[in-house]
């Protein structure tokens, strides 16, 4: 009886149901360690744009393209892959130069960088000025807006409250008129 019970809940072995991810698992997560040590030594050492491209790559083969381009944008577009993951990035960001200039949070000396990546920092905070100026001055319009609406609105509401005293001394007359009309 135990060994039909034993026959009823067991299989065959099936070795084509079971796939071994070991191998995948051990690769993705050196991958994951050595973008984090990239990460690092990008940290440590900001000015080598190499870095930054070796990042870039790390990420481009794994499928994130868009992270690519954030570590690609200093490099100089001579591939079309380089290109096509800088477009996708600034895309992702909605070409804000602002976040740009925040995700790529470059510490390093600018002097020691070639004139590609110098120019794309130049860019980048030119925008970055001429975009907070912009906003500067919509805000001053907005609140001159505001103030000139607020200022309506209170004329409004003083206009409004004058006619209904008004309205009421009117109405005060009309009754003493009745009244001295019935009495007098």
């Amino acid at each position: 009886m135990a060994m039909s019970i034993i026959d009823q809940l067991t299989d065959t072995f099936d070795p084509t149901k079971y796939k071994d991810t070991y191998r995948e698992d051990l690769v993705k997560m050196i991958k994951q360690k050595a973008a984090e040590k990239l990460r690092i030594l990008i940290n440590q050492y900001p000015d080598d744009i190499a870095l930054r491209g070796k990042l870039a790559l790390l990420y481009y083969e794994n499928g994130f393209t868009d992270a690519a381009g954030k570590y690609w944008i200093f490099t100089e577009p001579s591939q079309d892959h380089i290109q096509k993951a800088v477009e996708i990035y600034r895309k992702s960001v909605n070409n804000s130069s602002h976040k740009i200039l925040q995700d790529i949070k470059f510490r390093g000396d600018r002097a020691q960088l070639s004139a590609y990546p110098k120019m794309i920092l130049e860019e980048l905070e030119k925008d970055k000025a001429s975009v907070s100026l912009k906003s500067r001055k919509a805000h001053i319009n907005l609140q001159k807006q505001d103030s000139f609406s607020t200022s309506l609105s209170e004329i409004g509401c003083y206009t409004v409250l004058i006619i209904m005293v008004l309205i009421f001394i009117a109405g005060l007359m009309s009754v003493v008129k009745i009244i001295e009309n019935i009495f007098f």
